[in-house]
């Protein structure tokens, strides 16, 4: 389903879409979870009572609590479990595929994820000026997705 599918639907009150946010976080701490060449794992498990449509992408990484990565140097690789799909053919750069608070990465087509489906996001770490011994998180911004009674998902 398309984004212009999913707004004429909201228009004709066939579904109701909800301002959402969904959060990766990599913590650091004592054993950081980055060094140079480190690959780290974290699934998104999207709630059950909806599907989720990700607009945009937003990414923080941090040198120490409350010391903010100029540009942090990671390569990501998306993989939507539920569809069984990779969202790019090689793990890309950040800064090509998420932005600031100030300034988010908005996907050119936005991606519809089935309710209680996961992914996973994949990151690498590539040893960049600052090394990131906090907390990194991305950030995944969009609309829930209601199906209401006498609508079915067609995805």
């Amino acid at each position: 389903m398309d984004v212009e599918t999913i707004n004429n639907q909201v228009r004709n009150r066939r579904i109701r879409d909800d301002h959402f946010m969904v959060t990766a976080t990599f913590l650091g701490g004592a054993v950081p979870p980055f060094a140079l060449g480190a690959v780290v794992t974290i699934p998104i498990t999207f709630q059950a009572d909806s599907d989720f449509l990700v607009e945009s992408t937003v990414m923080s990484a941090y040198t120490a609590p409350g010391v903010p990565a100029v540009a942090p140097d990671f390569l990501m690789f998306l993989f939507d479990s539920g569809s069984g799909r990779a969202l790019s053919d090689a793990p890309v750069h950040v800064g090509n595929c998420t932005g600031t608070a100030l300034w988010p990465f908005h996907w050119k087509c936005p991606r519809l994820f089935k309710g209680g489906g996961t992914m996973a996001v994949i990151l690498s770490d590539l040893g960049g000026v600052q090394p990131i011994t906090g907390r990194v998180d991305v950030t995944f911004i969009g609309r829930k997705i209601f199906y209401l009674a006498e609508y079915q998902r067609s995805i």
